[in-house]
């Protein structure tokens, strides 16, 4: 499940995408998202399945390194996760430096500055990544930790804050004069998702954790 959040992360350029429809609503980006997400979790299952079907207990982190060398059929593999990671960098890239230039306050930073960010973190991302090993932990992880917080509580506790005030107005009102409010409901519903997501957060990076720590002392 750790993993599978892996497949789910991409969303962190919707609102980019959504600004960019013509025409743009609701209805129209529904249409988009739910067949790809739906893609998205059928291809995350149908990989990982098929690699712990092939190898089981001993699949590699990075299931790719599980084939000979010499498989003809595993090059072609590898070569779509080279492509794959070469023309995909650019879309993760441009959300996080969006992100964070947006959290400093800086949304109307100079070209200049978004090429030293972006040099800035090739640079680290390399630098982690010729260190590296255990990819497997990585996916695993991040999917756990990160995937949560973007999936479960982030959502939520931007729903929580755009609904808080008119909810607590209504709830401090007597019983008989409450206007029972839709998203009261909602709102107490994105409190719950809020505790899912680190509860599951929690245990799929600890899971994640104990698994490579355990690979470790194997070795």
């Amino acid at each position: 499940m750790a993993t599978l959040n892996t497949a789910f992360q991409a969303h962190y350029d919707a609102p980019k995408f959504f600004n960019l429809m013509e025409p743009r609503s609701m209805e129209q980006f529904n249409k988009l998202v739910f067949p790809a997400f739906l893609a998205a979790g059928v291809v995350s299952c149908i990989t990982m399945a098929s690699g712990f079907l092939t190898f089981g207990g001993n699949a590699n982190g990075l299931i790719l390194n599980s084939y000979a060398a010499t498989d003809k059929l595993a090059l072609f593999g590898r070569l779509g996760i080279g492509a794959s990671i070469l023309f995909g960098y650019p879309l993760c890239l441009n959300g996080f430096r969006t992100g964070l230039l947006a959290f400093m306050g800086n949304s109307n930073a100079s070209q200049s500055t978004k090429d030293l960010i972006a040099v800035c973190v090739l640079l680290f991302s390399t630098g982690v990544a010729m260190v590296l090993r255990n990819l497997g932990f990585l996916a695993a992880f991040a999917g756990a930790v990160l995937g949560s917080c973007i999936i479960y509580i982030f959502p939520a506790l931007m729903h929580i804050s755009a609904t808080q005030k008119a909810v607590e107005a209504d709830l401090k009102l007597p019983a008989k004069q409450r206007k029972g409010l839709t998203y009261t409901k909602r709102y107490q519903l994105s409190r719950a998702l809020v505790g899912l997501g680190a509860v599951l957060a929690f245990l799929g990076g600890s899971v994640s954790y104990l698994e490579a720590f355990t690979d470790v002392l194997k070795k």
